[in-house]
């Protein structure tokens, strides 16, 4: 029997792994349903539920609002469906958590499409720490934005990213930040932040998001993060006791210091490759249905992943509104 796949959602991400699945998983069958697209007549598109129930997808994609993820995870834990969430999990911390609960009761994968992890710049960078090529960690900086106009071929008052009740918002957008930071260095204990809508744009979240995370290895990370200002910039900077390290995503570059500053080869990457990449292992694991076939620990994010970047951007909305430091359970 061919696999079945169903993408909730046909935005960005939505369209993103439908090309994917057309041009690189050909014999699957796939459909698709959305509810901005729920008029078309095209046969791959779903109309409701009983047609979701009907059609039977063993695998799907959630790339839908995270404010409207709960509802459809229900239904495909119904259907035994295996799951990838685009990112975040959700944008609420409750709802995140009785996800969580509801697929501890069946053999399902549930994996979260946080797809930095999946650069080799970041492979490389993960690397370079566990190796203690630079030392002990001394402190961090994330630096990230981008004018939210820009960003897509839509108009920006529309988009997920600009509206509150969809989950939007610096940092439940810019979160794969969030994520490679726990990735790469582990989990932090405290958070302090202030956030704010600064610009012009007509636009009801935060646009602007300044961060201090404290680590359980006993350093500060600062995280800036906006998609307000007119230039684009997205680096992260470790200095540690024996040199310092960047890399620069926009140009997936790697630059270490050691009493001069070295550029470190790495293969040539966009970002947009990597969507495949998390696809490619999200198939890997549930034909298996286990981890231990991947000679290398898989990249995926998983749940409690996605519940821990909840977990700080829920602390950071409270460090913001209160003024003071919150701690991480």
């Amino acid at each position: 029997m061919k696999d079945r796949i169903l993408i909730v959602g046909y935005g960005n991400a939505g369209k993103r792994y439908h090309k994917i699945i057309k041009k690189f998983y050909p014999n699957y069958t796939l459909r698709i349903f959305s509810i901005s697209n729920i008029k078309k007549k095209k046969n791959f598109f779903l109309k409701n539920n009983k047609e979701i129930i009907d059609f039977k997808p063993n695998l799907s994609i959630l790339a839908n609002p995270s404010s409207l993820r709960l509802k459809f995870c229900k239904l495909l834990f119904d259907l035994n469906s295996h799951l990838l969430i685009e990112k975040p999990l959700s944008s609420e911390l409750r709802q995140a958590e009785n996800i969580i609960k509801l697929f501890k009761k069946k053999n399902l994968i549930i994996k979260i499409g946080y797809n930095l992890r999946f650069l080799n710049s970041v492979q490389k960078l993960k690397e370079i720490i566990k190796n203690k090529k630079i030392g002990r960690i001394l402190f961090g900086r994330v630096e990230v934005g981008e004018y939210l106009p820009d960003w897509r071929n839509t108009l920006y008052k529309n988009s997920v990213s600009s509206q509150k009740r969809f989950g939007g918002g610096v940092l439940l957008e810019l979160s794969h930040e969030i994520d490679y930071l726990l990735y790469l260095l582990g989990d932090f204990d405290k958070v302090f932040c202030k956030i704010q809508k600064t610009s012009d744009l007509k636009i009801d979240v935060e646009d602007l998001g300044n961060l201090i995370l404290h680590n359980k290895k006993k350093f500060y990370i600062n995280v800036s993060l906006d998609f307000c200002r007119r230039d684009r910039v997205r680096k992260f900077y470790i200095s540690g006791k024996k040199g310092s390290i960047e890399l620069n995503f926009l140009t997936n570059n790697i630059r270490h210091y050691n009493n001069k500053w070295k550029k470190i080869s790495i293969p040539k990457e966009s970002i947009k490759k990597t969507y495949k990449k998390v696809f490619d292992e999200f198939i890997k694991i549930t034909k298996k249905n286990k981890h231990n076939f991947i000679k290398k620990k898989p990249k995926l994010a998983t749940l409690k992943d996605g519940q821990k970047v909840l977990k700080i951007i829920m602390a950071a909305r409270k460090s913001s509104k209160t003024n003071k430091i919150i701690k991480l359970n």
